[in-house]
């Protein structure tokens, strides 16, 4: 089964050092709906599900690997953009750095309410994303979250149509 587009990702450049745009950056890269925190929750799947589920684990680690290309590459915008690519996001509200937290990990374990929080963190994930391109005017990191956001997608079809497919057992 694929788990990612099968586009090539585009080179990872920025027009320039903006501060503002690796802030919003942050956000998606390690803030509570963002590609780290999708890795750990896929990967505890993963080990949750492992043995009576084994088709569906193999999935979430595929699809944990696409996750962690993302986050490579949204590090390496970040630093790019002038800030190091700590595991934190940004609250501009407040101006303060806030450390990635493992409780943002949601942590179930019937098989039914993980597929639907991970329902609701692609399409939050996807939601994000287009939120970026509205706000930043960098046409090469507008090009590579449109290339992201193609994988997202696929993700979050793979989990609707798991869910259907237990819906009908």
């Amino acid at each position: 089964m694929e788990v990612k587009c099968n586009l090539p990702y585009p080179e990872i450049r920025v027009e320039g050092k903006n501060i503002e745009y690796a802030k919003l950056l942050m956000e998606i890269y390690a803030g509570k709906i963002s590609e780290d925190t999708a890795i750990h929750l896929y990967i505890f799947e993963h080990l949750s599900l492992e043995k009576k589920y084994e088709y569906y684990a193999k999935i979430l680690v595929q699809i944990a690997i696409v996750e962690m290309k993302h986050l490579n590459i949204l590090g390496e915008l970040i630093k790019l953009l002038g800030i190091e690519p700590e595991f934190m996001s940004y609250d501009n509200k407040n101006n303060i750095l806030i450390p990635w937290n493992s409780r943002y990990v949601n942590y179930k374990f019937n098989i039914k309410d993980m597929i639907d929080v991970n329902i609701k963190e692609e399409e939050e994930t996807i939601k994000y994303y287009t939120y970026l391109i509205g706000v930043i005017k960098d046409k090469y990191i507008v090009n590579i979250i449109n290339r992201i956001i193609l994988d997202e997608k696929i993700h979050l079809k793979i989990f609707t149509d798991f869910k259907n497919e237990l819906n009908k057992k």
